[in-house]
């Protein structure tokens, strides 16, 4: 399920309420990049996406707006930032993507 979620804020005062916008693309990649631009059009504060082709069309459709995005592989390999030092832009977030592991992956030792 591919999932575009937003975030705007209905006050700008401290402790008031949020308005949470959901958009899915129901398995159709193909309308990601519409229900991203859509939201974008609504001047909202945020777009929290979920996997990499998401946050690809929010990406696409916002140059400006904060991406969060959560749920991705590699953000490097699939082209969402130039690297993880320095990503730049307006995308930050959280990935599956580990690139300190050891060749061998986790292990432990017994003593």
């Amino acid at each position: 399920m591919a999932a575009v979620i937003v975030v705007e804020t209905v006050s700008n005062e401290i402790g008031s309420d949020i308005s949470i916008e959901y958009r899915y693309a129901d398995g159709n990649y193909d309308k990601l990049l519409l229900l991203a631009t859509e939201l974008v059009g609504q001047k909202v504060d945020v777009v929290v996406t979920e996997g990499t082709p998401p946050t690809r069309a929010a990406l696409q459709a916002t140059k400006t707006v904060p991406i969060i995005m959560t749920v991705t592989g590699d953000p490097v390999a699939s082209g969402l930032v130039r690297n993880l030092a320095r990503p730049g832009g307006n995308l930050t977030g959280a990935s599956f993507f580990l690139p300190n592991l050891p060749p061998n992956g986790f292990s432990y030792s017994r003593n």
